[in-house]
């Protein structure tokens, strides 16, 4: 897998959005009835407060930008009222087209997303169908496009032009955890935006089948990774625990001396010797059990520094 300028790092929707009752422009407003009273979020149908580009996933490639917006309902009932009628409306004036493109691939009730193109200038191409999400350690590649508007098939656009249509993939994204979007040689970096540091490098453990993104802050990093094949470990643990904390990290002088002195005092570890980590360092794991279910490393690098380093596991790097 070819590594991409910047970290695929991951979307995390915002399902803590406030939840706030409709403005008196929309008060009267007739939101469209659904099958629950309630989404996944916990805000019901016309009481959201967000923008559609506060949960819009926003990726800039040459000359154009690309914003995309899952249609999930549980994301779409954050927005305020307006916004949500309209993404309502949306999908049920092509669910003809979306029920016929659905009994072509097999009856399977699909994903549908919002996709907007704006050119940044004159004659700005894009290719839809290289719109690819990637959930739970799989890519997801568009089934099908609907176009919303003239021209869209012309994959171009003058400046200032927008086209849009509705994307439906297959009906496997996990909009409850954070997603990876790609297009053209670029990807979605909400990770550089949250801790407000760059990517300072991006490694390759073919040992462990991984890949790690390395974000420094002060005397301490954060670290994303990725198995990089479907069958990794890391792969097989994102599946069936789902992203989040990994393991705390502590740097010694000496990571010998420090697993003998461990051992000697009765301290479980799942790694008695050292093994190879990223960037020349060694490491060994500590079992989970002392610290109620963390786990704990402890490291030598070829720099003495105090190092605290909180790994994470995301869908892509």
């Amino acid at each position: 897998m070819t590594v991409a300028p910047k970290i695929q790092a991951s979307l995390m929707l915002l399902a803590a959005a406030a939840c706030a009752p409709p403005s008196a422009g929309t008060a009267g407003m007739t939101v469209p009835v659904v099958e629950e009273s309630v989404g996944r979020a916990g805000i019901p149908a016309g009481y959201g407060s967000l923008r559609q580009d506060d949960i819009a996933i926003r990726l800039q490639p040459q000359g154009l930008i690309v914003r995309a917006i899952p249609l999930d309902e549980s994301v779409i009932r954050l927005l305020t009222p307006d916004s949500y009628r309209a993404l309502r409306d949306l999908q049920e004036s092509n669910r003809r087209t979306i029920d016929g493109i659905t009994r072509r691939s097999g009856g399977r009730a699909p994903d549908l997303w919002y996709v907007s193109f704006y050119g940044l200038e004159d004659n700005a191409r894009f290719s839809p169908m290289e719109l690819v999400i990637t959930s739970a350690g799989q890519d997801f590649r568009p089934v099908d496009v609907i176009p919303l508007s003239s021209g869209f098939g012309e994959q171009r656009l003058r400046q200032r032009e927008t086209q849009s249509a509705v994307y439906i993939y297959p009906g496997d994204i996990d909009v409850d955890h954070p997603l990876t979007v790609r297009f053209q040689g670029e990807q979605s970096v909400i990770w550089e935006q949250l801790l407000g540091v760059p990517l300072a490098e991006v490694e390759d453990l073919p040992q462990y089948r991984a890949r790690i993104g390395i974000y420094p802050i002060g005397e301490s990093m954060v670290e994303l990774l990725q198995g990089t094949t479907p069958d990794a470990k890391f792969s097989v643990v994102v599946r069936e625990r789902g992203e989040g904390l990994h393991h705390l990290c502590l740097e010694v002088d000496d990571i010998d001396g420090a697993l003998a002195e461990l051992k000697a005092k009765g301290v479980k570890l799942l790694d008695e010797h050292a093994r190879p980590g990223h960037q020349g360092m060694r490491i060994a794991f500590i079992d989970p059990s002392l610290c109620l279910g963390t786990t704990l490393t402890i490291l030598t690098t070829l720099q003495t520094r105090s190092v605290c380093l909180l790994t994470m596991f995301l869908i892509s790097l």
